[in-house]
């Protein structure tokens, strides 16, 4: 025999709960000693992953065991944090490489491959069963790490049903000297006010608000199903290539023929009309509105006289 005696059932049910890592002082909660312990690692049954942390499966180990290691080896509150947080939120697909851990101010922990630990003086109160920052603070981070990002990263966590743009303002609040935070916070709000996409912030910017166009409606349901944007009759869909190619280009038509024959008509734009030529079409909007029967005063901007 390997050992003379037996790990308890406990111990070994943990272990599975917490991707086969464990603590020190896990193991000796459920009965075992130090010798003990000394033995199964010097037989190769356990395997040291770090001070104080044991893994009872053989290295390397996947990746969400070694973000377990790493906060096991942060100590209590430590957390996943920055890209790895993202990942385990579902904002990316990508598990980066490098496992980055906040650690409470005040504790030092040295950077071993994978992991990373950096102290942070105000640290949130970690979520999820495998601990990490709160989404809104991971969306804070990764703006900060990513500023030429910024709008992705708030998309991509305004996306998971737990948060909201509300959440991610109260966080801002309580970060004052976060970097970019003005911009965040106007992007946020526009978020709020039913902007969801670079696009159509594109098209507020460049094409409504210039010209001044009727204020439209943000994501509406049509009878041919959800609108980017509404005007009494008149949809404006505004297209990415995402979700526009392909069979989305089969849907984009049934639902224009069915807005259609309820009297609605539409206008696609994408992002060059919103970049390089906005002015024309700010021109065909109010254009087909006034057939419609809507009076709309349309006025000049900067660039129109360049792009008329």
């Amino acid at each position: 025999m390997r050992s003379r005696f037996r790990v308890p059932e406990s111990l070994t049910s943990l272990a599975d709960s917490q991707d086969g890592i464990l603590t020190v002082d896990q193991a000796f909660e459920h009965g075992l000693t130090r010798s003990s312990l000394a033995r199964l690692t010097d037989q190769g049954i356990w395997y040291r992953v770090g001070r104080g942390v044991l893994s009872l499966r053989r290295p390397p180990l996947h990746w969400e065991a070694q973000v377990r290691a790493g906060v096991f080896l942060g100590g209590p509150h430590a957390m996943a944090a920055g890209r790895s947080a993202a990942f385990l939120w579902g904002m990316t697909r990508d598990r980066p490489k490098v496992i980055e851990i906040y650690l409470p101010h005040g504790r030092k922990t040295p950077s071993v491959p994978p992991w990373k630990f950096s102290r942070r003086v105000h640290l949130p109160l970690p979520e999820g069963e495998l601990p990490r920052t709160p989404i809104a603070h991971t969306v804070l981070d990764l703006c900060t790490i990513e500023p030429t990002r910024i709008i992705n990263w708030i998309d991509a966590g305004l996306h998971h049903d737990q948060f909201n743009g509300q959440l991610l303002l109260t966080a801002l609040d309580a970060r004052a000297r976060l970097k970019n935070r003005k911009l965040i916070r106007a992007i946020t709000l526009d978020h709020l006010s039913g902007l969801h996409t670079e696009l159509e912030r594109l098209y507020r910017t460049n094409v409504a608000e210039p010209h001044g166009l009727p204020k439209a409606e943000h994501q509406v349901w049509t009878a041919g199903g959800r609108s980017d944007l509404k005007m009494w009759d008149l949809i404006v869909e505004l297209d990415g290539r995402l979700g526009h190619e392909g069979v989305g280009r089969f849907r984009d038509m049934d639902r224009d023929n069915a807005n259609l024959v309820n009297g609605q008509s539409t206008l696609r734009y994408g992002w060059y009309d919103c970049n390089f030529r906005p002015c024309q079409s700010a021109r065909q909007i109010a254009h087909v509105l006034r057939r419609m029967g809507h009076p709309v005063a349309l006025r000049s901007c900067p660039r129109c006289a360049g792009n008329w």
